[in-house]
């Protein structure tokens, strides 16, 4: 009895070691500027929310581009969050640190929103890519007090 009891919690701890967090390497993408060709994107109030997984689609939101740090759509993912345009500062960034556990990427973002009045509109944007995973089927983004904020599926 007492080496059944002994098998059954070593095998709860394999188990539950599969699950937990694993850090995944984030790489910022800089001066990227949202321009939605083509206004296929309408932006909803506050912070926007996207998993971009091929090139067709980060062209329609950014443009054509061969800059060197163009994201490889076969081994990357790109995670961006916007806002609509305003007069007012804000920053959006992505914290350097994301999880990957069991099925789901963890991001968790910095917000600072709605500063001082500015002389010009612009979207707030902050970009980052991914390394893709075998078994990754949705994005979880939390803010700096690891709130969840939104939820997204991965498109393949």
């Amino acid at each position: 009895m007492r080496a059944i009891l002994s098998l059954a919690f070593i095998m709860l701890l394999v188990n539950t070691t599969k699950a937990q967090p694993v850090p995944v390497k984030m790489r910022q993408l800089g001066s990227y500027f949202y321009i939605d060709k083509g206004g296929a994107q309408k932006l909803k109030n506050g912070v926007n929310y996207f998993v971009i997984s091929d090139r067709k689609s980060f062209e329609k939101l950014f443009g054509r581009m061969s800059r060197a740090d163009t994201p490889q759509f076969s081994k990357e993912l790109v995670v961006m969050m916007v806002m609509p345009a305003s007069k007012r500062e804000s920053t959006l960034k992505f914290e350097r640190v994301s999880m990957k556990a069991g099925d789901y990427l963890e991001v968790y973002c910095g917000q600072d929103l709605y500063h001082h009045k500015v002389n010009y509109e612009m979207n707030a944007v902050a970009v980052a890519a991914i390394p893709r995973a075998a078994g990754t089927k949705k994005v979880i983004f939390y803010d700096q007090y690891m709130r969840k904020l939104e939820t997204l599926e991965i498109d393949d």
